[in-house]
């Protein structure tokens, strides 16, 4: 069971009228209450509540980790083993619908530019956003549902962050860079992969399978290239991070919706596109009338 809008609302007004710092800790203390969560895991959601306060430093599991919001307690290493998250089996199973879904996006005109063309250095890096905040976008379902409904039968992507199809164009660097959050893990599902394109993540290098799925911390330092002259194209989504208890991913989501810290990376990305879905939706009612 998660938050009503109501609650999060109720809850946004008491943190304008109380300290915050004393605000977050009241309502994060009884959110794990409430859920029940152990007390290792309330003594984790209380330091990381007095580090996102400013009253202590965040602790880093990793060097590479920087200018990162780090919850305490979850490991921190390059890639995660795809092998130990069953729902990956389903999704490789069906990449190929996928890669078809996106072709028809391409075909749609539907992609933008990335929000953070400062990581370029050279090149283009076009996204369409079907999940954001981890909640669904209205209107991308009719665009790609088989895409969209695998997407939401992985439980552990709801509320976990954001998920879109990745596309580096030709001859695209994308400099080094870290996540915000290390309480997500993120995956790629490559879908196009041509020669001379890869990552690195804390200075491991990985090349991308067609079909098979690259699960990697992104809150550790990153690069990423496509030196050749074709499209590299992922599905890229994030999950929970597996080290966190329930209870731990009901708090932080009720977090992230009070203090929007997910959304003002997006926000502006996301309503340009949800503005492009309306336009070609009356386009399409249009031709319908005819």
């Amino acid at each position: 069971m998660g938050i009503s809008t109501a609650s999060i609302n109720t809850a946004k007004r008491f943190l304008r009228r109380k300290n915050r710092h004393a605000a977050l800790q009241t309502l994060t203390s009884a959110a794990m209450f409430f859920w029940r969560a152990d007390k290792a895991a309330r003594m984790r959601m209380s330091e990381y509540v007095d580090a996102l306060c400013g009253l202590k430093p965040f602790t880093q599991a990793h060097p590479s980790q920087r200018d990162c919001r780090c919850y305490p307690g979850l490991q921190a290493t390059p890639e995660h083993a795809s092998s130990r998250f069953f729902w990956i089996t389903d999704l490789e199973a069906n990449w190929k619908t996928i890669l078809a879904e996106y072709f028809e996006l391409e075909q749609r005109n539907v992609f933008q530019q990335h929000q953070h063309r400062f990581l370029l250095p050279q090149g283009t890096w076009d996204t369409f956003y079907l999940w954001s905040s981890g909640r669904p976008l209205p209107g991308v379902r009719e665009f790609c549902p088989r895409t969209f409904d695998l997407l939401r039968s992985i439980t552990e992507t709801h509320r976990a962050g954001r998920a879109f199809f990745s596309v580096m164009r030709p001859k695209t660097k994308v400099s080094p860079h870290t996540g915000p959050v290390n309480t997500r893990l993120r995956v790629h599902l490559p879908l196009l992969v041509p020669e001379d394109c890869g990552m690195k993540v804390a200075g491991r290098t990985f090349h991308w399978e067609e079909g098979k799925c690259l699960i990697f911390d992104d809150s550790l330092t990153h690069e990423v290239w496509n030196c050749s002259s074709k499209n590299r194209v992922v599905l890229l989504f994030d999950f929970w991070h597996p080290d966190l208890s329930e209870a731990e991913r009901k708090t932080l989501g009720m977090l992230d919706s009070l203090t929007n810290y997910q959304n003002q990376y997006t926000d502006h990305i996301v309503e340009r596109q949800r503005q492009l879905v309306r336009e070609i939706y009356q386009g399409t009612e249009e031709v319908k009338k005819r």
